[in-house]
């Protein structure tokens, strides 16, 4: 069980191919360190999907993966009620972090 990863990394390397190299890297990371690190690293990475309601790329516009964190964590804020914001917002926190490991070194062109 302890390796099944490695086979589900190669499974989707060749779609996101800096996924096995950054997990690895997480993977070497003390595991109280990995959350700050896919917070810095989110920065910089672009994601796939929409950006306000357009597909991102097609006006020319991306946006970062702390960016759409930033732009959910204020809808939450301007939409919901008061009673769910906490934890709304805590979800809006982490919910891509997944998306470190799968874009983390990837090359835009």
């Amino acid at each position: 069980m302890k390796t099944m990863h490695r086979r589900i990394i190669d499974k989707y390397s060749a779609e996101l191919p800096n996924l096995g190299e950054s997990f690895r890297l997480a993977e070497s990371l003390k595991p109280c360190e990995r959350v700050a690190w896919a917070k810095e690293q989110r920065a910089q990475i672009f994601r796939d999907g929409w950006f306000v309601n357009t597909p991102v790329g097609v006006n020319g516009d991306g946006e970062t993966v702390q960016s759409h964190v930033e732009h959910l964590k204020v809808l939450i804020e301007k939409y919901l009620p008061q009673e769910h914001i906490d934890l709304a917002s805590v979800f809006a926190e982490c919910h891509d972090d997944q998306e470190v490991l799968a874009r983390s070194g990837y090359q835009w062109c």
